[in-house]
């Protein structure tokens, strides 16, 4: 007999799955030193943990969203779940880089299945009226279990070690299982629909070139940064003249037609490539150039979730007064100023101004995200909420893997710099992580300040370039 069915009950499920998918993004990044070293692999190699992760999520997140649309979302949500949970227990039991890499790539898969079909459940679920404010809590918590991981992560770790935090997943991931297959109800099944195999080559192939060159661009040499920029800036154009002409696309683009829609993504994006920024330089930093136990590196790296906590909610309460766009400004002038703070941060550095940095980027976090999820989520019809909530996902996970990717490529570059000017037992071992951290913040501050500017501008305004891309025949 059918359990009796409640879209409350159907959220909580729904939270707890999305906050355990963006915690497993984002957990993983403050042990990465302590993979490199115990894996016995160097930087390089070891941050293919992260972004080949976060490169599996961005081109599956559409690809599952429509496998979500073609079959029972609810089958497919709990497929996710079971994937993610095989996917962390390969994670615990790896004993090599490339297995754990490998493992990595699984887990993601059921990551990505699970936040593609989130929302298309809960715009199931909730009637019209109530469906923009409960998207926009999903986002919000989201955004709270990726800037909570690395602190909890990091308590873990300092315990148990890194395998820790994948066995900690897995028992949620097991209860997301069952309370999927008992709790959601049995939809009925979907027309089926023309899957778009081309339009998810093109995608795939456009964003592993893309950030390949973002990761080693620097090492290769130009003849190989222009064939890689053509092959990615080639595939982005058949990609959209594929979507445009597809009837049933992988990507709805004509929804990036809607300016605020399109401008909020963007800025959400930026805010994104800031946040993968902090959360892998600073453990770095901390961990390498203070000397602080990794234990110790997760009570700082708690800093940031706590102001967040309690501030995004009144910021989300705050922005039906006072207007959202203000306070998305305002967030992203505070990442910028938090970001630029860092800058100056050195191994004489004491733990009171770290942590008033990242009490100012709590803040900031705050102030933007529940506005702008509201901004995003308001843009749309009650038709298109799913399919909107989809691409902001998108957005958001394409962020983590471009600032993951960019943020690891600038330590690297430094560490290469330095390796031929530093030996080994030398106080000056630490320049490469000094300047790598100084070098990702400031990049990090100037993205914070584009995306200020973005949000600047009112709903009615133009972008002419963007909007021409995006036009349909």
């Amino acid at each position: 007999m059918q359990m009796l069915y409640y879209p409350w009950l159907v959220f909580g499920i729904v939270a707890v799955s999305v906050f355990l998918a963006t915690f497993a993004t984002s957990a993983v990044n403050i042990a990465l030193p302590l993979i490199t070293t115990s894996l016995q692999t160097d930087l390089l190699t070891a941050q293919w943990v992260l972004s080949g992760y976060l490169l599996v999520m961005v081109c599956w997140l559409p690809i599952a969203g429509r496998i979500g649309d073609m079959y029972e979302p609810r089958k497919i949500f709990s497929i996710g779940f079971g994937t993610f949970v095989i996917g962390s227990l390969l994670c615990a039991a790896s004993y090599s880089i490339i297995m754990l890499i490998i493992a990595r790539l699984v887990q993601a898969i059921g990551t990505a299945t699970i936040m593609a079909n989130s929302n298309g459940i809960i715009v199931s679920s909730f009637p019209a009226q109530e469906r923009g404010k409960v998207l926009g809590m999903v986002s919000s918590i989201a955004a709270l279990g990726a800037v909570a991981g690395p602190s909890i992560a990091g308590i873990f770790i300092g315990v148990f070690g890194w395998k820790s935090i994948f066995l900690f997943m897995m028992p949620i991931g097991v209860f997301g299982f069952i309370a999927t297959r008992i709790v959601l109800p049995s939809d009925r099944k979907p027309p089926r629909e023309n899957f778009d195999y081309i339009g998810s080559v093109l995608f795939t192939i456009m964003m592993v070139c893309l950030l390949l060159l973002i990761c080693y661009g620097l090492q290769w040499s130009w003849e190989k940064q222009v064939v890689m920029n053509l092959i990615w800036v080639f595939t982005l154009g058949m990609f959209i003249c594929q979507e445009h002409k597809c009837s049933a696309p992988m990507l709805d683009l004509e929804i990036l037609k809607i300016h605020a829609f399109l401008t909020g993504n963007i800025s959400g994006m930026l805010s994104w490539i800031v946040f993968s920024f902090n959360i892998i330089s600073l453990p770095l930093f901390l961990q390498t150039v203070l000397t602080l136990s990794i234990t110790n590196v997760g009570f700082m790296m708690s800093v940031c979730p706590i102001v967040m906590t309690i501030v995004a909610p009144l910021c989300g309460k705050l922005s039906d007064k006072v207007g959202a766009h203000r306070l998305t400004t305002i967030g992203l002038g505070l990442l910028a100023i938090g970001s630029y703070y860092s800058t100056s941060f050195t191994g004489e550095t004491i733990l009171l101004n770290i942590v008033a940095a990242q009490v100012i980027i709590g803040l900031g976090n705050g102030f933007f995200q529940a506005p702008n999820n509201s901004i995003i989520m308001s843009s749309v019809t009650a038709a298109r909420l799913g399919i909107a909530g989809g691409i902001n996902a998108l957005f958001r996970f394409l962020g983590l893997a471009i600032g993951t990717t960019i943020t690891i490529a600038i330590f690297e570059y430094y560490r290469i710099a330095n390796i031929t000017k530093v030996m080994p037992g030398n106080p000056e071992i630490n320049t490469s992580f000094v300047s790598g951290y100084q070098t990702a913040m400031f990049i990090a501050g100037s993205l914070a300040i584009i995306g200020a500017i973005l949000s600047l501008q009112k709903e009615k305004s133009k972008i002419p370039n963007l909007s021409k891309l995006f036009r349909g025949k």
